[in-house]
This record gives structure tokens, sequence and C-alpha cells, in this order.
């Protein structure tokens, strides 16, 4: 929580601002926030809320400006099968971030990692995201964590800061196991019929049906990079 304004008459300062929370086990991570848009750099109150809606006692934290100087690189995230997307399949997804890393082609070792806000695909499924980092350009080995029921996907890219790259996530990862088989596939035509949001939509149109089937039966075999 962002504390107000004490010089305006009109509180402009004061905001709440979520976190988003990941468990890895046995560590549960948090991040916040993940757009310098969200929260300005200063000094917040941080808490957690219980189960019974009771906030616990705030400490002090303070966020410092650590945009790299420049313009953003520019990644288009090209979500495979989505071509229409339900409202509630479109809040799901702007309310989980996507991770991805450069690692060193030689070694394989992390350089950068870094986690960045979604917005609603467009009629394509592109997601186009902003990347401010100071990692000198060259070549890398560019990662982008499994993502929802897109498998993890892995390759080599020339890096340049404000540059622009367009990176084709595979779908139909229903149980979440960085590989498309025929367990995605159960699971989908025991969910025939469903609508809203649910895992097995994997095309994100609000409902599970024979084109849900008809994507993952075209990825089966399929495995995700790691």
């Amino acid at each position: 929580m962002r504390p107000g304004s004490v010089t305006h008459s009109f509180n402009f300062e004061q905001r709440l601002v979520r976190l988003h929370f990941k468990l890895e086990d046995p560590t549960l991570l948090a991040t916040a926030p993940w757009d310098p848009a969200i929260a300005p750099p200063g000094w917040y109150m941080l808490f957690l809320v219980d189960g019974n809606g009771v906030p616990s006692k705030a400490a002090w934290v303070r966020l410092k400006h650590s945009c790299p100087p420049g313009q953003p690189a520019q990644l288009t995230i090209a979500l495979e099968g989505v071509q229409g997307v339900s409202a509630e399949q479109a809040e799901a997804i702007e309310h989980s971030p996507i991770t991805l890393a450069f690692r060193d082609v030689a070694t394989g070792v992390t350089r950068a990692s870094y986690t960045l806000p979604m917005a609603r695909p467009d009629e394509q499924g592109q997601v186009v995201l902003r990347l401010w980092s100071d990692l000198p350009a060259g070549v890398y080995e560019l990662y982008v964590h499994p993502y929802r029921s897109w498998l993890g996907r892995r390759g080599r890219i020339n890096w340049q800061p404000g540059g622009a790259y367009t990176i084709l996530l595979r779908n139909g990862d229903v149980v979440k196991d960085n590989a498309v088989d025929y367990e995605d596939m159960i699971a989908v035509l025991t969910q025939q019929g469903l609508q809203g949001l649910c895992e097995a939509d994997v095309n994100c149109d609000g409902a599970v049906n024979e084109e849900d089937a008809a994507l993952v039966a075209t990825n089966v075999g399929t495995q995700g990079d790691g």
C-alpha cells in the first residue's frame, strides 16, 4: 500500500498494489511490481492478509528506480491456438505474468531472469511485452518458462537492447507437465461442454469443445523445453 499524499487536497498517491504469488516447493515467490506503471518508486507498506481477511502488521519497503536507460525491447509472445478470447480467460491471462531467462550459450548459466506482465491477446493470439534490460548485446539462449497450457520454449537469440523479437509457444499442456500427451487429451475429452474459466479450454474461447480437442491432438507427442 502506497501512503497518501500530504500536500494536496486530492489524494493521487495512495494505491493498493497486489502481489503475484507462485509456489515453488518449498518456497513461495512474491513478485511486485512487474511493471513500473503499476507502482512508482518510493516507500510502501507491505502486509499479508490471512484466510479470514485479517491483515498482518505492515513493514515499510522501498521500491527503487531500477529501469535501465534507453528504449525497452519489444517481445511478441505468440500463443498458439488463440483466436478469440473470452472475458474470463482474458482476465486470467492478464493476472498471470510470464517468466523468461537469458542463459549463457556455452555454460547454460542464467545471466538474467525477468517476470513480465501479460495482457489480453489480440485476434492472432499475440501479446506484446516491453522489457527494460541492461543485458549486454550478444547471443544468448532464451528460455520462456511453461505458461498456463503453453509449453516451455528454448532457443538462441541475437539480443540487442531495444530490439524486437517474436516467440511462438506451443499449446495443449492441460495437466501442466510441460508435455502434450494422452493425459491432456483425456482431460479435454472428459470436460467437453464446460464453459467459463477452465484449464481444458486451451484456445481460450470460453468453452471446452471439439476445437480444443483438435488442438491438443495436433501437438500430442510434443515435449516442452526445460
